[in-house]
This record gives structure tokens, C-alpha cells and sequence, in this order.
């Protein structure tokens, strides 16, 4: 069901590359999918048409004079299909999100290339687009998808000293390499229990016999309340002061 959609409007402004090399500047709004927690922005030139299906809201369609562009969130079997279908590249928005730009072989009322950010696409359907201006401002939308929360469930060393935005009550995942035959072991430092409830923990051993080889110690964690938050955690020996600690592994956290 298709039906119009009002929205939050004119926060800023978006330049856009014309044909000729010029930018044109436009107002631009800012849409925003809760049921599938991602957001765009797009110039406010476009008339928006909400997407639902089942009672969800999975995305807009943006249309004016040269045709639309769709912005919506698919079951993930649909984006293999339609990378499958041709040549893709790699594509990351402003937003540090990775996704996939395909060309070839798309449906005939579809114009490539699509995005795609799994579980959303964003594609173009032509009319008369004359300068290219869908293409244009389909590349724009694409650089300013961002998912409104983290869709991350699991946190390992790579995330040290990152922030991310999550939910409150949705628990994550933090799983780190540990050694106890070492007399290592990690330890949270000052965690705020009024923030964060450690729903579950262990150690998983290594998956081979060899006596002293290292395995994850790891937690499941849920948000309690919203608000900025970090999780600290420190590699030392028990009988050592925490400025001895041999890894110091740091979480933010935007919990709304």
C-alpha cells in the first residue's frame, strides 16, 4: 500500500552536482524509518510517498517530473537476487556504512545502478531525466544512508575506542581473546550497573587440545536506560594495579 507521506522538513541544505559542473543548492529533508531504523536525506523538490507492507513502513518513494527514486527495505534473499544479477562495487556512505552498487541486468522498469545496504535498496525508475539529475541525486541519497541504530550484535577487538548508537533493552554481544593460563584475565573497570545489566558470560575454550592456547572471554550485555555510556574493560593479573593492565578495551554508547 502506497499512501502520502508528510514529513520533518527543510533541516539544511544539499549541493548537487548538476550536468554541467555546477552545484545547485536545495533544501533538503530528512527521512526516517523506525520500523527498520536507517535515514536518509534528499532535496526537498521531491513529492514523498510512504511504502508499507504487513503494517511496516519499509521505506518512500521520492517522485518528481523525471521519474522516482525508492528508498525501501526488502527480505534479504531479494538483494542477493539483485546483486546477482550483474557487476557490483563496493560502496560506502558518508556514514561509514558498507553496501554495494550494481549495475546490469536489472528489470526493465528499474534503471541501474541500485544500492544496496542491506536489508534496504535504493534504485531509479526514468521518465525523462533530462542532466541526469536522478542519477545525481540517487548517488547523493546513497553517501547519506546511515542506520539509526546499530544493527552490530557482536563487539570484538576491533571495535576498541569506537561509539555506537543501540537500544535500549535490545542486548549485544562483547567478545575478547583471553588466555587464563597466563594468569591474565579481563575485568571490567567501574561498569555503571544503572546502565548496563550483564545478562550472561563465559569462556569459550580454544578449539584444539593444545595445553595453554587461548580461547574469548565474552558477555552479553543489555542497555537499562538512555543516555551517552561507556563500557571499560582491562587485561591484567589480579594482584596488579589497573595502570599495569596489558590491553585497556573502551566501548561508547549512545543508548536511546
Amino acid at each position: 500500500m502506497i499512501r502520502y507521506l508528510c514529513l520533518f522538513v527543510l533541516l539544511g541544505v544539499l549541493l548537487v552536482p548538476t550536468a554541467e559542473g555546477v552545484s545547485r543548492s536545495e533544501p533538503y529533508v530528512i527521512y526516517e524509518n523506525t520500523d527498520f531504523e536507517y535515514c536518509i536525506k534528499y532535496p526537498a523538490s521531491y513529492e514523498a510517498f510512504l511504502v508499507t507492507s504487513e503494517g511496516k513502513n519499509t521505506g518512500v518513494i521520492l517522485q518528481r517530473e523525471e521519474g522516482t527514486i525508492t528508498v525501501y527495505a526488502v527480505p534479504s534473499a531479494v538483494v542477493s537476487e539483485y546483486r546477482a544479477r550483474g557487476t557490483e562495487e563496493v560502496f560506502i556512505s558518508d556514514y561509514g556504512v558498507p553496501g554495494y552498487k550494481v549495475y546490469g541486468q536489472m528489470p526493465a522498469q528499474i534503471d541501474d545502478p541500485i544500492y544496496c545496504f542491506s536489508p534496504v535498496m535504493l534504485f531509479r525508475q526514468v521518465l525523462a531525466d533530462k542532466g541526469n539529475v536522478l542519477l545525481q541525486d540517487l548517488n547523493q541519497i546513497a553517501e547519506s544512508f546511515k542506520f539509526t541504530y546499530s544493527t552490530q550484535e557482536v563487539f570484538g577487538e576491533n571495535d576498541n575506542m569506537e561509539t555506537f548508537l543501540v537500544r535500549k533493552d535490545k542486548s549485544f554481544r562483547i567478545e575478547l581473546p583471553a588466555n587464563p593460563t597466563t594468569g591474565f584475565a579481563w575485568e571490567f573497570d567501574g561498569l555503571d550497573l544503572t546502565a548496563f545489566a550483564v545478562i550472561n558470560s563465559g569462556y569459550a575454550a580454544p578449539p584444539t587440545n593444545l595445553i595453554g592456547g587461548g580461547g574469548t572471554n565474552w558477555w552479553v550485555i543489555s542497555p537499562l536506560k538512555a543516555g551517552n555510556y561507556g563500557i571499560r574493560l582491562l587485561y591484567r593479573r589480579p594482584w596488579e594495579e589497573k595502570d599495569q593492565a596489558i590491553k585497556d578495551y573502551r566501548l561508547d554508547f549512545i543508548v536511546k
